[in-house]
C-alpha cells in the first residue's frame, strides 16, 4: 500500500512539474523566422498571419488589415521584431496555464482583455492570453512562463462583435468543473447571477460579464462588448464622429454639403464636420442640405474620421447660405476637421503649398481643383477654405479672395551654396556666385560649389552636364522638402559659360549625411548588397567595413545598378528623410596580384681559369609561407656585363618545381616571386628565401644567401638583405 502511495504522489508530482516551465521565443533572429538576417538599417517584411509552437506553447500574430507588416529590422547591429499599433499578439498552452509573458525590446503599450499589463510584461492565469499593441514595439526576445493553476483561471467569452441581427456568445473556463455566472446588464457578476449552462443569443447590444467559481474560490471578472449594426442611429456629426470604428448607422437629421470632388464628400452641421468617402450617388454643391435617413460605416483613416459605405442618399431638398468660422492658421486642426473656415490675410506660397499669415504657416492641397485655381504671385488673400487632415493638418480652399495689390517678393542676393542652403525657407534669392553642375535628371539638377552642395528641382530650360559652370544671376525660391535644402522656381537660367573638371570627394557610407548633401564624390571597392522590400522591389546598397548606404537610380537612362560585386561607386549624395547616393558611374574593382620579389646575384668565381662558371644544382627553399600564399614562381636573367653566355633576355616565369632545384649561369640574376591572390593576403607576412648550389668542378664553392620581405604601410616594401658569403681558394668575400 505504500509503495502504490508512492508511486501515485511521483506521478502527481511529476506532473505538476511538467506543467511548470519557461519557454523564450528567438524573435529576433533570421533562423527563427527562416528568413536571411537583413543588413544595418534594412529590414525583412513577415508574413501577415504566423504561428510558432515551442515547448507546447504556441505563439501566434496577426497584423492589423491595412496597417504596417511585420517586419525583423536591423537597427545598427542589433536586430528587432517591429510590430505595429492594433496588432495581436497570442499566446496559449494546452498544459496548465500562462503565468506570465516578458516581451524585451523598446515598448510597453499592451493591453489585454485579463491578467495584468505592467509594461512590457502580462501576469496572470488563463490557458489563452491576447495581447493588443497599443504602440509600435521593437521585440528583441519573447518569454512564457507557465505553471499549474494556483486559483480558479479567469474565463473566456467568445462571440461575433459588432453583429448584424445576432450573436452566439461562448463562455469557456480552464479550471476542471468550475461553475460560471454572467450578466448582461453592466453589472458585476457573482455566485448568485445566472449561471452559464451552454451558449446563448444576444440579439440587442449588451457588455457579458462573467467569473468562475471553484467551490469557494472565485477567479477574477472578464467583460466583452457587443455592438449590434444595425439599429445604431445618429442625430449629429458630432456623435457620428464619436462613433466606435466599424460603426454601421443611420444618420437621422439634415446636414450641409461644403464640397464634392470625386469620391471626397465634406458635410457639416452646427456640431462639427466630416468626410464622406466613396460613391455617394448624388451630386452636391456649397450649401446644398442633404435629407436624413442615408446609412454609412465609421472608419479612421490617417488620423481623421471618414464615413464609408454610404447607401440611401437623397437629391438636396434646398440650398442654405454657409458662414465661414473665421480662424488662425495655427487653429486649423481636429477640432475643426472638415468645417468650413476662413484664413484672413494670408499670403499664398504656391510652391511650397503654405498659408503664412502673421500667426503661423498652413499647409493646404488643392483639393476641388475642378473649381479652385491656386494664384501663384505670392500675393496676400483671404483664403475660404474646408479643413483637412491626412496624418496632420492641412486645409483645402474653395475660394481665394485678394487683399489689396500683391507686393514684390523681396529677393536676397547669395553668393555661395552654403549661404543659399543656411536661407530660411520660403526665401526668394538671386545667386551671385559661380554653381557647377554634377548631375541632371529630369526635373532635379544637382550643382555644387567648394562650399556645399544643392538641388534644384523643376522645370529648367537648360540641359548641364558634369562640370558645366552654370553661370550667376539666376533666381528661386529656397525651400525644405523631406529634411534637405531644395532650391524651386528658377528663372534666368542661362546656358553653360564653360566646362571644368569635377574632382569626386572621398565617401564613405557612415559619414554620409546632410553635411555633404548633393556632393559629388566617390565611395571606394564598396560592395553591393540588396534587401528584398516586396515581390517588385528590391533595394540596393553599398557596404563598406560594415556600414551602409541607400543606392537609389536617381540617374536611371544612363545608369543601371548592379546586383553584386565590388565597385568604385561614383555619385551624388542625396536626401529623402535619410542620407541616400544616386550612383553616376560604377567602375569595377578588380583585385591585384601581390608579387614579392628578392632578386639574388649569384656570381660565381672560379680563379683557377680565371672565368666564370656554369651553376648546377640550385635548390630555393622558401619558408615561412603565409596561408593566403598562392604560388612560387621563378625567373632567370644574363647580367650583361660578365660576358658570360645570354640566358634570357626579358623574364620568363616558371613555376617552382616541388623540390625546389633549377638550373641557372654564372653572374645571372635569380628573381623568387611569392604570389597572393589580393593586397592583404601577404600584408606583414616575413618571408625566407634560401638559395644553395655548388659550381660543376668545384666542390668546395659553397654559396649561401638569404633575404626576408615584410610589408609596411601605404604599400611600400622593404627588403632585409642577408649576407652573402663566396668561399673560393681560400678568399672570403662578403
Amino acid at each position: 500500500m505504500k509503495k502504490t502511495l508512492l508511486s501515485l504522489a511521483f506521478i502527481v508530482l511529476s506532473a505538476i512539474t511538467a506543467l511548470a516551465g519557461t519557454t523564450t521565443f528567438a524573435v529576433a533572429t533570421g533562423a527563427f523566422w527562416g528568413v536571411d538576417e537583413p543588413s544595418s538599417s534594412a529590414g525583412v517584411q513577415l508574413p501577415d498571419t504566423a504561428s510558432f509552437t515551442q515547448d507546447g506553447v504556441k505563439m501566434s500574430y496577426a497584423r492589423l488589415t491595412a496597417g504596417t507588416p511585420f517586419r525583423l529590422w536591423n537597427l545598427n547591429g542589433t536586430l528587432q521584431w517591429r510590430t505595429y499599433k492594433n496588432s495581436t499578439l497570442t499566446f496559449s498552452t494546452t498544459t496548465g496555464v500562462v503565468t506570465s509573458i516578458t516581451l524585451e525590446g523598446t515598448s510597453d503599450s499592451y493591453s489585454a482583455t485579463v491578467g495584468t499589463v505592467d509594461g512590457a510584461t502580462w501576469t496572470g492565469e488563463a490557458q489563452s492570453v491576447t495581447l493588443t499593441c497599443t504602440a509600435n514595439s521593437r521585440i528583441t526576445s519573447v518569454t512564457v512562463t507557465t505553471g499549474e493553476a494556483t486559483g480558479v483561471s479567469a474565463p473566456v467569452i467568445s462571440g461575433t462583435t459588432p453583429f448584424d441581427e445576432t450573436s452566439e456568445v461562448t463562455i469557456t473556463c480552464a479550471t476542471e468543473n468550475a461553475s460560471i455566472y454572467y450578466t448582461l446588464d453592466g453589472t458585476t457578476p457573482t455566485n448568485e447571477s445566472t449561471a452559464y449552462t451552454a451558449p446563448f443569443t444576444i440579439s440587442e447590444s449588451c457588455s457579458v460579464k462573467a467569473i468562475a467559481y471553484a467551490g469557494t474560490k472565485a477567479s477574477t471578472v472578464v467583460q466583452k462588448d457587443f455592438v449590434k449594426n444595425e439599429g445604431v442611429t445618429v442625430a449629429t456629426v458630432a456623435a457620428l464622429n464619436a462613433l466606435a470604428d466599424d460603426t454601421e448607422f443611420t444618420f437621422t437629421a439634415p446636414v450641409t454639403a461644403l464640397g464634392q470632388q470625386g469620391k471626397y464628400l465634406y458635410i457639416q452641421d452646427a456640431t462639427a464636420g466630416t468626410l464622406l468617402y466613396g460613391t455617394a450617388g448624388q451630386t452636391y454643391t456649397m450649401g446644398n442640405v442633404i435629407p436624413a435617413g442615408w446609412t454609412g460605416k465609421k472608419v479612421t483613416y490617417n488620423g481623421a474620421p471618414e464615413i464609408t459605405n454610404m447607401a440611401n442618399m437623397q437629391a438636396a431638398t434646398s440650398t442654405v447660405e454657409v458662414t465661414p468660422k473665421e480662424i488662425k492658421t495655427t487653429e486649423a486642426g481636429l477640432s475643426n476637421f472638415s468645417e468650413y473656415v476662413l484664413i484672413k490675410n494670408a499670403v499664398v506660397n504656391a510652391t511650397a503649398k503654405t498659408l503664412t499669415t502673421d500667426d503661423g504657416s498652413v499647409a493646404f492641397y488643392n483639393r476641388f481643383t475642378s473649381s479652385v485655381t491656386v494664384p501663384t504671385d505670392g500675393g496676400t488673400y483671404n483664403v475660404y477654405a474646408v479643413v483637412g487632415y491626412y496624418n496632420a493638418v492641412q486645409v483645402y480652399p474653395v475660394k481665394f479672395e485678394a487683399v489689396g495689390t500683391p507686393e514684390p517678393p523681396t529677393v536676397t542676393e547669395v553668393a555661395t551654396v552654403a549661404e543659399l542652403n543656411a536661407l530660411d525657407d520660403n526665401t526668394n534669392f538671386k545667386f551671385t556666385g559661380s554653381l557647377i553642375a554634377t548631375g541632371q535628371q529630369g526635373k532635379n539638377l544637382y550643382a555644387q560649389d567648394e562650399t556645399a552642395g544643392t538641388l534644384l528641382y523643376g522645370t529648367i530650360d537648360q540641359t548641364y552636364v558634369l562640370g558645366n559652370v552654370i553661370p550667376a544671376g539666376w533666381t528661386g525660391t529656397k525651400v525644405t522638402y523631406a529634411g534637405a535644402p531644395e532650391i524651386t522656381n528658377m528663372a534666368d537660367m542661362a546656358a553653360a559659360s564653360a566646362t571644368v573638371s569635377v574632382v569626386p570627394a572621398d565617401l564613405f557610407p557612415g559619414s554620409i549625411g546632410l553635411d555633404n548633401f548633393s556632393i559629388y564624390g566617390t565611395i571606394e571597392e564598396a560592395t553591393i548588397g540588396s534587401v528584398i522590400v516586396s515581390d517588385t522591389k528590391t533595394n540596393y546598397y553599398a557596404i563598406c567595413d560594415g556600414d551602409s548606404i541607400l543606392l537609389y537610380n536617381r540617374f536611371s537612362s544612363t545608369v543601371t545598378i548592379p546586383t553584386e560585386g565590388k565597385y568604385n561607386i561614383t555619385g551624388i549624395v542625396g536626401y529623402f528623410n535619410g542620407a541616400q547616393f544616386y550612383p553616376t558611374n560604377f567602375e569595377e574593382v578588380v583585385e591585384p596580384e601581390t608579387e614579392i620579389t628578392f632578386d639574388i646575384d649569384q656570381s660565381t668565381y672560379n680563379a683557377e681559369t680565371d672565368s666564370y662558371e656554369e651553376v648546377a644544382n640550385v635548390t630555393v627553399t622558401v619558408t615561412n609561407m603565409p596561408e593566403d600564399a598562392v604560388a612560387v614562381v621563378y625567373s632567370v636573367q644574363d647580367r650583361e656585363e660578365s660576358g658570360a653566355p645570354m640566358v634570357k633576355e626579358e623574364e620568363e616565369w616558371a613555376e617552382l618545381p616541388a623540390d625546389g632545384k633549377i638550373s641557372l649561369y654564372s653572374s645571372s640574376i635569380l628573381t623568387v616571386v611569392v604570389k597572393g591572390a589580393n593586397d592583404e593576403d601577404l600584408a606583414g607576412a616575413e618571408i625566407e628565401v634560401k638559395i644553395t648550389h655548388k659550381a660543376t668542378g668545384i666542390d668546395d664553392i659553397n654559396v649561401n644567401s638569404t633575404k626576408v620581405y615584410k610589408t609596411i604601410e601605404n604599400g611600400q616594401v622593404i627588403i632585409v638583405k642577408g649576407d652573402v658569403r663566396y668561399n673560393t681558394m681560400g678568399q672570403s668575400i662578403k
